[in-house]
Order: structure tokens, then C-alpha cells, then sequence
């Protein structure tokens, strides 16, 4: 389960409008986080670290991290978490998620259209989910090839 309550600490944080590339917000646990490299050489992550499309994160067995968005997201990554930073097409804000835990707290946007398309994306090899602006928690299971949602507060698509 992801400690919340750090994350949640952190939500106050105030940061400037002109941050546009994921940052990661904060690490629990033991520390280890890294970017997975195809060169076999991976890369750690500190609090701070500037994220780029593209980068494929894994948290240790007993480290959990959060990443925020520039548009406030916030995308808290249990322990044993495997992840891919997708892009964002303008509209949403795409991720890939092997295995392990996330939780999102999306903020609401005033005048968002229920019917277009969604804010923040999370695919695995079982489900994609899409949200506006809502609190969800996505776990997947990469070996018997399921995912799990529950939706905290808000409304999330899943297929």
C-alpha cells in the first residue's frame, strides 16, 4: 500500500507556473527509485528530478515516490512499481504502468467537457483508464495479467 500521508504533506507545495516537465515531489522508504535505462545503466532519481517522456521508472520493494505533473497532477507510485512516462498529446497526459500501484489526484478543471477526452491516462496490459479530474487508485498485476481500479472521488473510464 502507498504511504499517503507524505504525499498528501507535500500537496501545500507551491511551484512555479513555468515548471512543464514532471518533477518527482518526493521519495519514501528506503530511496530507491530509478530510471531504467535500455543500456542496462540505471539512472537514481532524487527529489527534484526533472522527468522526461519517456522515462521508465521502477520504486523498490519498500520505496514509494511522488510525481507531479505541471498542470498539479500528482501521481503517487507505490512500492514495486514499474512505470512509463508517456506523452502528453495536448489533451491527456498518457502513462504506462507494467506492475505495482499508483494512486492520481487529478484536479478539476471549470468548464471541461464530460464528453471529450480524458485528462491523465493509465494503460497496462489489461485495462486503460482515463479521468477528468477525480482520485483514483490503479494497481496492476503484470503476471496474471489484471488491473484493478477504485475511484476515491470523481468519475474514471475504464476499458
Amino acid at each position: 500500500m502507498i504511504p499517503f500521508a507524505v504525499g498528501l504533506l507535500l500537496a501545500s507545495t507551491v511551484f512555479a507556473a513555468d515548471d512543464v516537465k514532471p518533477i518527482v515531489l518526493s521519495i519514501e522508504g528506503d530511496k530507491i527509485i530509478v530510471i531504467v535505462r535500455p543500456d542496462g545503466k540505471n539512472t537514481p532519481v532524487e527529489r527534484g528530478t526533472a522527468l522526461n517522456v519517456g522515462d521508465h521508472l521502477r520504486t523498490g520493494p519498500h520505496t514509494s515516490a511522488v510525481i507531479r505533473y505541471a498542470d498539479g497532477t500528482k501521481l503517487f507510485l507505490g512500492r514495486g512499481t514499474d512505470i512509463v512516462l508517456g506523452p502528453n498529446t495536448g489533451d491527456t497526459q498518457w502513462n504506462d504502468v507494467s506492475y505495482g500501484q499508483v494512486r492520481g489526484m487529478v484536479p478539476k478543471i471549470k468548464g471541461l467537457a464530460a464528453g471529450g477526452p480524458p485528462r491523465f491516462a493509465v494503460r497496462s496490459r489489461a485495462a486503460v483508464m482515463g479521468v477528468r479530474g477525480t482520485d483514483f487508485i490503479f494497481q496492476s498485476n503484470d503476471v496474471a495479467v489484471k488491473s484493478e481500479v477504485r475511484t476515491l472521488e470523481g468519475t474514471v473510464e475504464v476499458a
